[in-house]
Order: structure tokens, then C-alpha cells, then sequence
């Protein structure tokens, strides 16, 4: 069945991929630059790519397990509290060393034998700006496609001098530095690396990814106050600490812990700071925000601290054994220099947040999704672009295959064609015979059909609500809690509004209330609502459905009136 929908629907071999920006509306995806303007996000469940992980040569993907990979793709080490931007700093920039690949083969990046700790096979089914994905720390880079890379032993940054053509195959071998003597062998690997050039000066190079500029002190003062009530201090002129790894996890368990996950990054003001205002006052954003809060803690306390971009892989595709990564799966993180050239990977986003967000649970149906994208990709290998003059030409190649097969009665299918032919001669029905076996089968398509409706309703009604990948459980409590939304969206179809399926709620309701803010703003009320329900875990109160009442009522009221 898989196959026969993949065979009836053209593609094109482009992704439609929206990536990360300033606007209100931002579409999940891999960015290189990080803006923290506020916006809700938009999921995108586009495949990006796939991933195979092997240990000693078998395959340790499992659907049972929640491990997820961090597949990372870029390194941000400068904030700019103007633009609210976190970018690659243009010095570090100037360190990127072209290295050669051996047909073939792979390049030593850094790292020694005895330390690798996983290889990765990673196909990148659209290739776009030349980043790659790797795991962290990257030993070994290299592939049948691969013949250069760009490499930069200060922030570890990996990319190719020039976008490949799509789909892209490439192989990553991951360093286990885990004791003090691998961290020696890695920067002494880095330092003697034949043919590199002399490194630029980045402040002496122990400023790297150091230091903080916006709210300096109220946030030193927040991360002081978070190791205190672990029994632990830091000064800040220190270059490193023997505490240093304990006080990047307290940092880490304390967003966790503390803060709120959501799809939607609060507005800030025009002299507002976003992640003073994310550690400070409303303590809930998504994982951009998380991320830029951890690493301005760190950095308060004089400790190097980077911010990452890049994939999560958790979503294990059975039928062809590699883990699926989609838009969806972007996600930002932190890394954090605990010791000389000891940089380790800490993110901040809330756990059961990451599980729900990116390990969606396995039904029934899931086995039939993992076989048509299996199926896809197979394809996109095959034939780059499957559009609709393809898919013509091969259902018109399977149609004369089978009109063929089905003439010549000395096949299954033409001894199968006559058989049946002989059996309609055969029969014989009366006009109530007939007329019988045509109301059973009218009834047949009406209960098909009354059934697919209900289901498509249904579906739609999860979509509208934003619920397509939360566990069953979960659906059915969200979606009686939220069953309010549905009724404004009929309320607004009825007199002739429509929220687009690509548009998300609050920018359907910013549209609305722009237009006419007097009549639509019950409808952001009853959006902020929404969210909080939805992705605040805030719960249906007596008091939250008194005032849903009165902004329903208000609407209704206000819809009224163009009657």
C-alpha cells in the first residue's frame, strides 16, 4: 500500500524548507545564524536526511531506545545584542584549513584510532550551502563524494568548499575524548597536523567564546546564585576550575528544571534583550532560547561557552535501518570548554520536552510511514527529481506490462483474467438478485466513506491543534482541553476566515487582529489560551473557562454584527 501511494503522488526534488529568520513566523529547519526576535515556530516534517551509527561494525539504532544523536552543523560563538544574533565570529572564520581527501577515503581531523568512539554513514537527501553534519567530536571526515573539506580546529567546524550535488553521502568517525591523556593526544593532533597554517591571533586565543556584554550583571549574579544553592562558586577570572564539568551540568539541570519549553519565542521589546528576558522574567521559550541562556550563565562565570545548531536523530526507521532526520528535528544546543581543548556538549532544553518533541511515539502506523519513506529514499537515490512526466511514463510502462500479461492466458494473471470472465458467464442473477447485491454494495462505499470522513476530520481536527505527535493519551486530554479553538475556527469559517494549514495559530490570529483589532481580539486571547494549554502545560481550570466563555461569547457577538 506504502508502495502504491509513493507510485501515486509526484514529488519534487526539492525540499520545501524554511530556515530560521527574524520573522514572526519561523519554519523549523538547520540555520548557520540564530535570531532571537520572538515568533512562533513552525514545524516542518520534510526528511533532511538519513542516519546509519555503527559500533564495531553493527548497527546500534533501536526504536525501543530514546538515545538521541546530536548531529551537529554549526558553531555560534558571537552574540550581538543589537541584531539579537548568534553568528560564527570572523575570526574564527579566518581559521578554516582546506584539507585534502584521498579518493576513496578520509581525513584525519583530529583525534587517534583508539578513541573513536562510533562511526556515522549520514546522506544528506538536499544539499544546499556545503555545511555537513556531524557527531562531536569529529575524528575522521570522508567518502566515495567527499574530495575536500574546510576544517577549523577552533571551533571544530566542518564544511565543504563547495554545495555537492543532491543526494549526498558522506562519512563521519566520532573522537571519544574521555580522559585527560585523549584531550593531549586530540590538541597535539590539531597543533602538528601537516600542512596547516599558523592560526590568527583571537585575543590571544584563551578569549575565545569567553566573556558577556548584555546584563552582564544581573545574569552573573543569577548564575552565582544558582551554584550557591549547590554549595559551589566560581571565579570569574579563572581560566579553568577543577568544579568547571559539576557547574556546566548545575547550569544545565537548572533551565531544565525551571524553565518552560514552547514552540513560540516571546516578543521582546525594542530595549529589551531576549535572553535577559528568557533567564529573567519569562523563563519559557524554545530551544534557541535555551541554549542562549545557558551559554550566557556560562560565560558570565568567565567559562567558554558556544551555542550549536544542528539536527536531533531519534526517530529510528525500522524498514531500512538508519535513523530519519527531518526539518522538524532542528534543534540548538550548547558547548561548553570545561578544561583546555575539553569541550563538552550540555542542553539545556527540559527532557520530557525532547522526547516529545523529537521521539514521537511508534503506533500501527508508523511501520507503513517507515516503508514509504524507505521507499522514497530509495528513490531520490535513484532518480533525483519524481515528477509528474516520470510518474506518467512509469504507470504507463506498469499498464501496458499488465494488459500484456493479462492477454496472454499462459501467465497466472491472464489464466487469473479468463477465470473470472467465466464465472460472470456463469452467473446468472435475477433483477432482485441484482437489485440486492446493488444495495450491499452501496452500503458498503457509504460505510467506507462515512469512515474515511470521520477520519479525515479527525485528522484535521489534530493538525488544527498542533497534536499529530504526541502519544495517544496525550491527544485525547489536549484534545478535549482544547476542543475551544476548533469552535472558534468555526466560528471565523462560518463567516468566511480560514486558517491556511501552513500558518500557524498565532500568526493567524496577528493577521486577524491587524486587519481589525476591535473584532479579533478575542481571537488572541483565545490563542494565548492555546498555547498556554498546548505547549505551557498549563491546564482547563474553572477560571480559564470562565474567561474562554466570555471570549467565545465576545466573538460570536462581534461576528454578529457583519449578519
Amino acid at each position: 500500500m506504502a508502495g502504491l501511494v509513493f507510485l501515486l503522488l509526484p514529488r519534487s526534488g526539492v525540499a520545501r524548507v524554511g530556515m530560521n529568520g527574524d520573522a514572526t513566523v519561523a519554519v523549523s529547519g538547520f540555520s548557520p545564524v540564530v535570531h532571537l526576535n520572538g515568533g512562533t515556530l513552525t514545524l516542518n516534517h520534510e526528511p533532511i536526511l538519513n542516519l546509519t551509527v555503527t559500533l564495531q561494525g553493527h548497527n546500534v539504532g533501536t526504536t525501543r531506545s530514546t538515545h538521541m544523536w546530536y548531529l551537529r552543523g554549526a558553531a555560534l560563538d558571537t552574540y550581538s545584542p543589537v541584531r539579537r544574533t548568534w553568528m560564527r565570529g570572523e575570526q574564527v572564520s579566518s581559521t578554516d584549513q582546506a584539507l585534502s581527501v584521498p579518493a576513496g577515503g578520509r581525513v584525519l581531523i583530529a583525534g587517534t584510532s583508539p578513541g573513536i568512539v562510533v562511526h556515522a554513514s549520514i546522506t544528506l537527501r538536499t544539499a544546499r550551502d556545503g555545511t555537513i553534519f556531524t557527531l562531536f567530536p569529529p575524528a575522521y571526515v570522508g567518502g566515495a563524494g567527499v574530495d575536500e573539506v574546510e576544517f577549523s580546529p577552533v571551533d571544530a567546524q566542518i564544511t565543504l568548499p563547495k554545495t555537492p550535488s543532491s543526494p549526498f553521502t558522506y562519512q563521519v568517525w566520532q573522537a571519544g575524548i574521555s580522559s585527560p591523556q585523549a584531550v593531549q593526544a586530540y590538541r597535539r593532533l590539531v597543533e602538528d597536523r601537516p600542512g596547516k597554517r599558523r592560526l590568527p591571533a583571537i585575543g590571544a586565543s584563551a578569549r575565545y567564546a569567553r566573556g558577556w556584554i548584555a546584563h552582564l550583571k544581573p545574569i552573573r549574579n543569577l548564575a552565582l546564585s544558582i551554584l550557591r544553592n549547590q554549595g559551589l562558586t566560581r571565579s570569574v577570572q579563572a581560566d579553568f576550575t577543577p568544579h568547571d564539568p559539576r557547574i556546566a551540568q548545575v547550569l544545565t539541570d537548572y533551565l531544565r528544571n525551571n524553565f518552560t519549553y514552547t514552540l513560540s519565542n516571546p516578543p521582546v521589546g525594542e530595549d529589551s534583550d531576549p535572553i535577559f528576558d528568557f533567564l529573567i522574567t519569562r523563563r519559557e521559550g524554545h530551544c534557541e532560547l535555551f541554549a542562549s541562556g545557558l551559554a550566557a550563565l556560562a560565560r558570565s562565570l568567565g567559562m567558554p561557552a558556544r551555542l550549536v545548531t544542528g539536527y536531533v536523530a531519534s526517530d529510528y526507521n525500522v524498514v531500512g535501518g538508519y535513523y530519519m532526520v527531518r526539518q522538524s528535528d532542528a534543534h540548538a544546543w550548547c558547548e561548553i570548554e570545561v578544561a583546555p581543548d575539553d569541550w563538552r556538549t550540555y542542553d539545556p532544553t527540559p527532557a520530557a520536552a525532547l522526547v516529545s518533541e523529537y521521539h514521537p511515539p511508534r503506533t500501527w502506523f508508523t511501520w507503513a510511514r517507515d516503508l514509504y519513506d524507505h521507499i522514497e529514499f530509495i528513490w531520490i537515490n535513484s532518480v533525483l527529481a519524481y515528477d509528474n512526466g516520470t510518474r506518467n511514463a512509469l504507470l504507463g510502462g506498469i499498464r501496458t506490462s499488465v494488459r500484456t500479461a493479462a492477454g496472454d492466458e499462459g501467465t497466472w494473471m491472464g489464466s487469473t483474467v479468463v477465470w473470472i470472465r467465466t464465472q460472470i458467464q456463469n452467473w446468472r442473477f435475477d433483477a432482485l438478485a441484482y437489485t440486492i447485491a446493488a444495495i450491499i454494495v452501496a452500503a458498503i462505499a457509504l460505510g467506507v466513506l462515512i469512515l474515511l470522513r470521520i477520519w479525515i476530520i479527525r485528522r484535521r481536527r489534530l493538525v488544527a491543534l498542533q497534536l499529530t505527535r504526541l502519544p495517544r493519551s496525550q491527544r485525547r486530554r489536549l484534545a478535549s482541553q482544547l476542543r475551544f479553538y476548533l469552535t472558534m475556527l468555526d466560528m471565523l469559517e462560518r463567516h468566511g476566515w480560514h486558517r491556511p494549514a501552513w500558518q500557524s495559530p498565532f500568526a493567524f490570529a496577528q493577521d486577524l487582529a491587524q486587519d481589525d483589532p476591535l473584532r479579533f481580539e478575542p481571537v488572541l486571547a483565545l490563542t494565548e489560551h492555546f498555547y498556554e494549554i498546548r505547549f505551557g502545560h498549563r491546564f482547563m481550570n474553572a477560571q480559564r473557562r470562565r474567561l474562554i466563555r466570555v471570549h467565545l461569547r465576545r466573538l460570536e457577538e462581534t461576528l454578529g454584527q457583519d449578519a
